[in-house]
């Protein structure tokens, strides 16, 4: 690697002169989504010293020079809320100066092995307080926030360590250096308890990561400030307890500063007699929750210390019927007289075998009860000399929580060949979502890429065939490896390849750079996919304009492509005009039998030669900050925040914003050919016009008089009678209008902008009467490229001051009949005032078509809540018993009342529920894909669950081929064949 070194032309002076080179490489390019499945990083760091003209440029290292840490990330269990990883790389800090650091926090994709190569060079440390400084950590929290500031809170309660506490005096880097590293792998191991100089101490962390190679820390009391005030928020603490003689006489928590604090625990034993030592350590996991340990001894003894735990091996998953596997590594300076291991699946501590292999002591035993789902684990170890210590883990493993994936993989026709765009959507299926979860992607047994699951579980990529594929099956796999209690999984989708006689493809347009009244080069290939060579290719370069005109620029003719061979096909062509611009090519043949790949396309922005402004409306309060759910309230301050750029290549002069507050607006499609005649506040509005994706031209008639009116799209226009019309939607054959009063027309002067600046402009706002408003801005410059961006609007609910009461219910969709369900209710008021009289009413509905519409009839009463007064940002929760007496769907709604409510639109919430007898309830479904293969074998995945109350068995599930038929005036169903059945046996609940 070579890395320029830009001091190279400092003039040299009669002092010292050091410089501090850092480069942080990530081994991939991109963003974020990049460096969340990266397998490599580099850190690297040169300190120059004694730089003149004469110093070289080149900075080189190799192999050799650099250390190497192999750093694994897991989940313990389940995915948490948050998952990041914070890394630092921090220079050498002079003892003249401050410091120079490198900072990252990063999500990132489990289950992830990523290898750190960094290398610090200093010929002169005798200048410098510290090293190169390498610091890699990860932020990993489960605890759910209700608020803002609690989440907040949480994301920073646990983090784990290796040598990394502090960022500046983390991990020197030593040539050769290489060690593991694992973070968020379960199991970890608890710490030890000793007796050092006649003290009761604790040997280390009071949790190590596995293998020993990082360490918990934990906050247990955490401070946020925000808008809203300084919130703290607390968390259970370590703690230790020390009886002598079975009389407590020592108790306190073992944390410095609310951070765990291993030191903290240094007790004298000052008086003979039994003693024993408990200590409980809650991590904030879903396993290791809680450990509990017990040490006992006696003084006087020649050996007072207890046998240490080294280290814990046990699967952080388990499944029915399969062993679990427990291995310890215990040892003690006077020898190991004994060890026990017991394990509770909910039911008391159960003794299991042990085998011995000193120091390791190895049992198992198997978890045949389906309906467990984790599984406590407690140690017991005694020495020769009767010391003991017991550890006790909540919970130690899991039940595996298996991930179902359903992809379907698709192109826009029912074909599928080289060149062709595949489209790749569909679902991950798990209890705990699989979001922050690595895939691997490859085709064909070749790897593609990597991938981190999302938020919302969905699979959305895209894939092009290339024109070399060499198979005529596609076999996408999707790989994951497993972590924490989701075990590996592997999905495969294959598709076949139509291939063709003559068939020519077109590869992606590459650009030499775009710029307005610049030359440009636009190069692609040809390639003869097919199985004939081919004579007089017509390749054309089309260019589509901002306004979508078309032009043919230029057409060049391949006489001679064989089979196999590609053509380079350069176009030289300058831009005239700026704005959106999409750049076609195609090659046409004659004889082509697949023309889906004949062309490609490239969509490029030009920056154009006049101001080109686009802008952004919303209303924010009087601190400039964003409004929740975008409510405002009468009679308040708040302030509308317009910014505008200037996307274009001259500077916008004479800006002017003109500032609409809209109500009562209502929504009209008119398509083309149409007369479109409304209603509006009484008045009879005809409208007629034409329009393209630009511009309409309308004819609006009302009140015995007739205006044409010209709206840009999402323009608007003030009629004569001052009612609104504004523009939401043009397309070919209809255009989407908007009706509207006029409360409020402000026009206000900007400032210049020049290109590429921004300019934001708060200005003060306030509401008089509640309601909807739709806020609108339309900013105007002169000689503005284009005004179709010069538009912006934003939604507001404007409500009174006073109480504003909501309500939510949650019940089991699953209701039983004949017994008891509770209806949970939650009220809360998100107005500005103290509500009374409180109170809250669950309804049976069914829905009725009453003179042409839907409305909902309630049926009967089941139950009422009174909850009183209730403060501002104040919710309470209470529960509503239902027994229904009929299987069935049930429609449930709920009403919240309050003295005094200024919103009683969102004093309703609905919910459903399917009551079912009690008993087994099988369901299921079958997947294949929509093209299968004549005279191949294709899988039909079946998938059964048990949404009942009680086990199933002989369960079993039977493919059919049927065909729809007439019988007797309707369509049936009629059996003309079976594919094929599935036993599954027993379907726990």
């Amino acid at each position: 690697m070579k890395i320029s070194n830009k001091s190279n032309n400092l003039k040299y002076m009669k002092m010292v002169l050091l410089v501090s080179v850092m480069l942080l490489i990530s081994g991939c390019p991109g963003g974020d989504d990049l460096y969340a499945t990266a397998s490599e990083q580099y850190a690297m760091g040169w300190i120059l010293h004694n730089i003149n003209d004469s110093t070289s440029s080149v900075l080189n290292y190799s192999i050799d020079d650099v250390a190497i840490y192999n750093y694994h990330f897991n989940y313990p269990a389940y995915n948490p809320q948050y998952y990041g990883n914070v890394f630092f790389w921090a220079a050498p800090i002079p003892k003249w100066s401050g410091g120079i650091i490198t900072t990252s926090i990063k999500m990132i994709a489990v289950p992830l092995d990523r290898v750190y190569y960094f290398m610090g060079k200093n010929p002169v440390p005798e200048n410098y307080w510290t090293n190169w400084s390498f610091s890699n950590s990860i932020r990993l929290n489960y605890l759910i926030g209700d608020s803002i500031e609690e989440k907040a809170a949480y994301r920073s309660v646990n983090e784990e360590h290796y040598l990394s506490e502090s960022a500046f005096t983390a991990i020197t880097p030593v040539p050769g250096d290489t060690r593991d590293i694992y973070f968020g792998t379960s199991p970890f191991t608890p710490v030890s308890i000793s007796i050092e100089n006649n003290t009761v101490v604790l040997k280390d962390r009071l949790m190590k990561g596995y293998q020993g190679n990082s360490n918990l820390l934990k906050f247990t009391e955490i401070w946020v400030q925000s808008v809203n005030g300084i919130f703290v928020f607390y968390l259970d603490k370590p703690r230790y307890k020390i009886y002598l003689n079975n009389t407590l006489v020592e108790e306190k928590n073992i944390t410095t500063f609310e951070e765990w604090d291993y030191r903290k625990l240094r007790y004298n034993l000052a008086s003979d007699g039994e003693y024993r030592v408990e200590i409980t350590i809650p991590s904030f996991y879903p396993l290791f929750n809680l450990t509990k340990i017990t040490a006992e001894f006696s003084k006087p003894s020649d050996d007072m210390k207890p046998p240490e735990l080294n280290h814990i091996e046990i699967a952080p998953m388990f499944k029915a019927g399969e062993q679990v596997e427990t291995i310890l590594d215990v040892s003690d300076v006077s020898g190991v007289s004994g060890v026990e291991i017991y394990y509770d699946e909910g039911n008391g501590w159960i003794s299991v075998p042990i085998n011995q292999s000193n120091p390791f002591y190895t049992s198992s035993f198997v978890i045949n009860n389906e309906s467990v789902d984790k599984v406590d684990l407690k140690i017991k170890a005694t020495d020769n000399h009767g010391n003991s210590v017991t550890y006790e883990i909540f919970p130690a493993t899991m039940k595996a929580s298996e991930i179902e994936l359903d992809l379907n993989l698709h192109n826009d026709d029912d074909l599928i060949t080289r060149g062709s765009d595949l489209y790749l959507s569909g679902y991950c299926i798990n209890e705990y979502g699989c979001y922050g979860l690595l895939w691997k992607q490859y085709i064909n047994d070749e790897y593609l890429k990597s991938f981190r699951g999302s938020t919302s579980y969905t699979f959305y990529d895209n894939y092009k065939i290339p024109y070399d594929f060499d198979s005529t099956t596609l076999n996408m796999t999707f790989k994951f490896d497993g972590t924490g209690i989701y075990p590996p999984k592997e999905y495969s989708i294959i598709k076949g390849i139509s291939l063709f006689e003559h068939d020519i493809g077109v590869e992606e347009i590459e650009s030499s750079g775009l710029e307005l009244n610049e030359p440009t080069l636009l190069s692609t290939e040809i390639v003869n996919i097919g199985e004939h060579d081919e004579t007089n290719i017509n390749v054309t370069l089309f260019i589509e304009n901002h306004y979508g005109e078309v032009e043919i620029i230029e057409s060049i003719l391949i006489p001679q492509l064989n089979v196999g061979e590609v053509y380079d096909v350069i176009f030289n062509w300058t831009p005239q005009m700026g704005g959106n611009i999409e750049i076609i090519i195609s090659a046409e043949h004659p004889l082509d039998e697949y023309e889906e790949n004949n062309m490609d396309t490239y969509n490029q922005y030009i920056k154009p030669q006049e101001p080109n402004i686009n802008v952004d409306l919303d209303l924010r309060d009087e601190n400039g900050d964003y409004l929740s759910g975008g409510r405002a309230v009468t009679g308040e301050d708040y302030k509308l925040r317009i910014s505008s750029y200037n996307n274009g290549g001259e500077t916008a002069t004479e800006v002017v914003a003109d500032i609409y507050q809209l109500n009562d607006c209502e929504h009209f499609m008119v398509f083309e050919g149409e007369t479109k005649v409304i209603m509006y506040n009484g008045v009879e509005y005809i409208i007629s016009g034409y329009w393209d994706n630009y511009y309409s031209v309308l004819n609006v008639t009302y009140n015995n008089q007739t205006e044409e009116v010209f709206i840009n799209t999402y323009g608007i226009v003030i009629l004569g009678n001052g009612v609104v019309l504004s523009n939401s939607y043009i397309s070919d054959t209809r255009i989407g209008l908007n009706i509207c009063g006029l409360e409020n027309n402000l026009v206000i002067d900007l400032q210049d902008i020049a290109p590429d600046d921004f300019i934001t402009e708060f200005i003060d706002w306030s509401f008089t009467e509640p309601g909807d408003r739709i806020m609108r801005v339309f900013v105007n410059t002169t000689q503005d490229f284009d005004w179709k961006d010069n538009y912006d609007f934003d939604y507001v609910f404007v409500v009174e001051s006073g109480p504003d009461i909501t309500g939510q219910m949650d019940v089991d969709y699953n209701a039983l009949i004949d017994e008891a369900t509770n209806i949970t209710i939650l009220v809360n008021n998100d107005g500005t005032g103290n509500a009374t009289n409180v109170n809250a009413t669950v309804y049976e509905y069914e829905w009725e078509h009453v003179n042409g519409e839907w409305v909902k009839n309630i049926t009967g009463t089941i139950g009422s809540v009174y909850f009183g007064e209730l403060g501002v940002s104040e919710e309470k929760t209470d529960v509503v018993e239902w027994t229904p007496t009929e299987e069935g769907y049930y429609n449930l709604m709920l009403v919240v009342n309050a003295s005094e409510d200024t919103d009683w639109e969102n004093n309703y919430d609905y919910e459903s529920a399917y009551v079912v007898m009690p008993g087994p309830n099988i369901g299921g479904w079958a997947n294949v894909d929509y093209h299968v293969i004549v005279n191949e074998t294709n899988n039909i995945t079946i998938q059964v669950n048990n949404d009942g109350t009680e086990n199933a068995t002989n369960v079993n599930a039977t493919v059919y081929k049927y065909e729809n038929i007439y019988v007797n005036g309707e369509w049936v169903k009629n059996i003309t064949g079976t594919i094929g059945s599935v036993y599954f046996g027993e379907l726990g609940v």
